[in-house]
This record gives C-alpha cells, structure tokens and sequence, in this order.
C-alpha cells in the first residue's frame, strides 16, 4: 500500500476514534461496559448504528443502541448527529429519563426531516440498584442473569424515531442485581428471512451457550455483509 493509501486509513482511523470507536470498554459507576460496532463499509468502519454510554453528573449511568435506516456510509452522515445530540441531551437534560430522552430525539428527527431510526435507551441508578428502559421500535433488550438464565425483557411500546412528532414512550423499571448483564444489539445480527421472535429467542440461547471465559462481544458481534451491526453488554459490578 503506498503513502497516499496509508494516509486514507490513518485519516479513517482518527475519524473513528473521534466520532464513535468501533470498540470500547469501559467501568462507569459499578458498570461494566463494553461496545463493538461493525460496518459494511470496510473502509471507514463507521455505520448507521451507534451506541452510548455515560456517566451523569447525578451519578447514574445511561446506556444506549441506536440504528439509523440503511447501512454503511450514508448512514454514518445521519448516524452522527443524532448519536451527538443523544449524548447532549442524556448528560445535560433535567430530566433524563430515558422516555424523555426518546422524545427529544424524536422531535430533533421529525424538525429536521431525517430518516427514520430505532433505539433504546436505559439509565442505571446506582442508589436505588435498578435500571429503566425505554424503546423506539427497536428489538427487546435481553437479560442475561448471574444464574445463567438469558431471555429478553419486556419491550415497553414506543414508536421509531422520526416519524410521529407528537409520539411518546413508556418506561420499564426493574432490579438490577449484581452479576447480571444486559444485552443490547441493532438487527443486524439477526439472520433475515425468519421471524423476529424466533431470532430474538435464538440470540438469548445463542448468549447463554456463549463461553464464559472469552469476552460475550467477541462472540456475538460478527460481521454481516448486509448491514451493519452494533452491540452492547453492560455487568453490574458493585
């Protein structure tokens, strides 16, 4: 490869870096956090799918998975101010629960005429030990629990993000105990053709067969040739 096309990837690399690391972990108040994102586009490794992850000036801890309709380059051009707004509004809103986190979102989306997107959100209250969720058309987060059990937990209904102004968004609330571990994904890793509950059930037995001495992300987050892909685990440590 010559000077001309290292420089391209040194440029992508950085890009990356600063935009969204295709992988990264990291603890943020009791949680263990770790984020893979893979994009059809080999090149510059950036999607339409995203993730979030942050510690609040109050403490807690907001986690999200976000997929902006279409894949690959053109995506990543909408992915990116809608992931940035998301990290504004979850850090500096007053209320940050993650239903009104959507909402915003929502009416960011519907004012600029973007296309559509899904997402979930939750934010972990380290003083009460539980976490909330909410959704916008995006598939069920899954438990994967310290007794090794793994099954989705109940996807609160909300609509995609872009398309109603005036939508809203239910919340779920629910223990978090130490040990487990919540799983957020993008359908990318969901094989098409099938229906989506029967995948859905899949990926949980596909989690809880996972080997436990090599990193849950390595195992699941596999790249696709049709869409990109984007992963979240989250442990309660402490």
């Amino acid at each position: 490869m010559g000077e001309r096309g290292q420089a391209v990837l040194e440029t992508n690399r950085v890009l990356r870096q600063l935009i969204q690391p295709s992988d990264a972990a990291a603890d943020l108040g009791g949680i263990r956090f770790g984020a893979r994102c893979l994009s059809t586009d080999t090149r510059l490794r950036i999607g339409g799918d995203w993730y979030l992850s942050l510690r609040r000036p109050d403490g807690d801890v907001i986690i999200a998975v976000g997929d902006v309709a279409g894949h690959g380059r053109n995506a990543a051009i909408m992915m990116i101010p809608l992931r940035f707004a998301a990290a504004a509004y979850a850090e500096q809103a007053a209320q940050a629960s993650p239903a009104a986190l959507l909402a915003s979102l929502n009416t960011m989306l519907c004012a600029g005429g973007r296309p559509a997107a899904t997402a979930v959100m939750a934010r972990y209250r380290p003083a009460t030990g539980e976490i909330t969720w909410a959704r916008a058309g995006h598939p069920p987060m899954l438990l994967a629990a310290a007794d090794g059990t793994v099954g989705p937990l109940p996807n609160p209904p909300g609509p995609l993000l872009g398309v109603f102004p005036r939508a809203r968004y239910t919340e779920y609330t629910r223990s978090f105990p130490v040990g487990d571990r919540v799983v957020m994904y993008t359908d990318g890793i969901i094989r098409r053709g099938r229906h989506i509950d029967d995948e859905i059930q899949a990926l949980a037995a596909r989690i809880a067969r996972t080997d436990r001495t090599r990193p849950l992300l390595d195992q699941l987050a596999v790249r696709s040739d049709h869409d990109d892909i984007c992963v979240l685990v989250a442990e309660r440590t402490e």
